[in-house]
């Protein structure tokens, strides 16, 4: 809504936030995804949770939110039974709350922290889907300036994903 009034140029989000071909998203914004990475279950190294009781106690963001939306769709799909055990807007606090041990998470594969590893099928966990994140840009915003702007962050994501991971967690 906010871009559709004007107030932003330059929007960056999970991909899908324009509705459908056909809809009038379509009419005042564009949408370039600039990033794909691997969404991966997370928890502290040495946690005492047992992951193969249900329900699976989750920290996740806030709703709405696509690693929210993800993890439910595959825990179910899985037949599953989980609870949000803690919930926030902010990565720090979520990130904060797994290294507290309140259950475990999904993060982009470039948040895991020292400290967390990676779960997956071994420990009983479903396979998730990569999160891609878009660069949305008003159509009718100033040129050329926000068409600059959007150059610029669409290539240096692109340089930062072309380094090793050690790197960019140092960035």
């Amino acid at each position: 809504a906010a871009m559709e009034e004007g107030r932003f140029d330059i929007v960056l989000a999970a991909a899908g936030f324009l509705p459908g071909p056909g809809s009038q998203g379509g009419a005042f914004a564009e949408e370039r995804v600039i990033m794909r990475e691997p969404l991966v279950w997370v928890q502290v190294r040495n946690s005492t949770l047992n992951l193969r009781q249900d329900p699976l106690p989750l920290v996740l963001f806030a709703a709405p939110c696509a690693f929210r939306r993800a993890a439910g769709e595959a825990l179910e799909k899985a037949g599953r039974a989980w609870e949000s055990v803690y919930s926030s807007a902010s990565l720090a606090s979520i990130q904060a709350a797994v290294q507290a041990d309140l259950g475990i998470s999904v993060f982009a594969r470039s948040s895991v922290q020292p400290g967390m590893k990676i779960l997956g099928p071994r420990q009983g966990l479903p396979a998730l889907p990569d999160s891609v994140i878009a660069l949305y840009r008003r159509k009718s915003a100033a040129e050329p300036l926000t068409s600059t702007l959007a150059g610029f962050i669409t290539q240096s994501v692109a340089r930062w994903q072309e380094q090793p991971a050690r790197q960019r967690a140092e960035a």
